[in-house]
């Protein structure tokens, strides 16, 4: 009997995100800033405003900072945030973690579904 060759949609879809995350990263700028990589908000935060266009607060810059180190990753300043590419870069590792939490708990991909 003939194996299948089709791959599960969850393959599909996990693929999508991790060969082409632009489209994400455009809706997620856009919804945290308006896409303005000058965007300070959440000024009454106790752990200080969001920043950039990611609105990244500083703890979570710091723990994403700490990860890219681990990774062989290019680590930078928080200010950096502003810096459209760095923060992107900064935010992309982000998801990825989140994306490494979800397949570890649930034993699988995350899908839209």
């Amino acid at each position: 009997m003939a194996q299948s060759t089709t791959k599960p949609a969850q393959s599909v879809n996990t693929m999508t995100y991790f060969n082409d995350p632009r489209s994400l990263m455009a809706g997620l700028a856009l919804i945290e800033s308006g896409n303005n990589p000058r965007a300070i908000g959440d000024m009454l935060s106790p752990d200080g405003p969001a920043i950039g266009p990611y609105q990244i607060h500083q703890s979570a810059w710091n723990d994403i900072s700490d990860e890219r180190k681990r990774m062989g990753l290019t680590v930078h300043p928080y200010h950096s945030a502003f810096n459209e590419q760095i923060a992107g870069e900064y935010a992309l590792t982000f998801i990825h973690e989140i994306v490494q939490e979800f397949e570890l708990w649930h034993k699988a991909p995350p899908t839209p579904a």
